[in-house]
């Protein structure tokens, strides 16, 4: 009878202990969880700094005029004295710019 009652002390001791490991496992899981986080929230608030450090930067920097004007361009006369040239000398040259964007 001693021996049965000393089984089942033995067995609810080891049943309480279980949960309090488990418990403390769990405690661990949590502060590990909580490290995970805070170092998450830290790196997104290093990214929004650079974020905003950024839009200040653009928002600062001047904006450029368009490098071609629009429309069609006055007439131009060039200067030819000299060079070699092929026809007659005031005959009139149009350029045309042909892109292909392939």
């Amino acid at each position: 009878m001693q021996t049965i009652s000393k089984r089942m002390a033995a067995t609810a001791i080891a049943a309480t202990l279980i949960p309090v490991s488990a418990v403390a496992q769990q405690g661990q899981d949590a502060s590990d969880l909580q490290q995970q986080i805070d170092a998450l929230r830290q790196g997104q608030q290093a990214i929004q700094r650079t974020l905003q450090e950024i839009k200040q930067l653009v928002s600062q920097r001047p904006t450029q005029p368009a490098k071609r004007p629009q429309g069609v361009p006055p007439n131009t006369t060039l200067d030819l004295a000299g060079k070699p040239v092929k026809g007659a000398v005031n005959a009139q040259l149009a350029v045309i710019e042909f892109l292909d964007y392939q």
